[in-house]
């Protein structure tokens, strides 16, 4: 990889939660190396990443209040997550902290100003913590 690089993308891992081994080799005038363990993701079975079904994406809110629904999709999760912010990633409108199992969730005083919103919808599969963006526009 010569020194351009400090990461290397590997595709097509397992899913069946096995163990992973790493062996990283750096030359600082003799080849060294360290050796890395992990677990492989434990796949959700064929489905589906989780999805909000309401309100709409792309849709415009119709209020300073909102209900967000959404579905497993065919992904085990064991924990959600909601944040809603004015830019992508941010939860300086609402943070759910975690719900658990639990869905729907509603926010109450939402911007109504025509405003962006966004949402990250965090889920918790596998062991891992996962995430889907969302944008909405704010009523007025």
């Amino acid at each position: 990889l010569g020194t351009s690089t400090s990461s290397y993308r590997v595709n097509s891992l397992p899913t069946n939660g096995s163990q992973m081994y790493v062996r990283l080799w750096y030359n600082t005038g003799s080849w060294q190396y360290v050796d890395y363990q992990y677990t492989a993701f434990t796949g959700s079975g064929g489905g589906s990443p989780p999805e909000m079904t309401s309100p709409v994406p792309d849709s415009t809110l119709s209020g300073a209040s909102e209900t967000f629904t959404w579905t497993e999709n065919g992904t085990a999760v064991s924990k959600w997550w909601l944040y809603v912010g004015s830019s992508k990633g941010s939860s300086n409108i609402a943070n759910s902290g975690s719900l658990g199992t639990s869905t729907p969730y509603t926010v109450n005083n939402l911007p109504t100003n025509g405003s962006q919103l966004y949402v990250r919808l965090w889920y918790k599969t596998g062991g891992l913590w996962l995430f889907r963006d969302y944008q909405y526009t704010t009523g007025q």
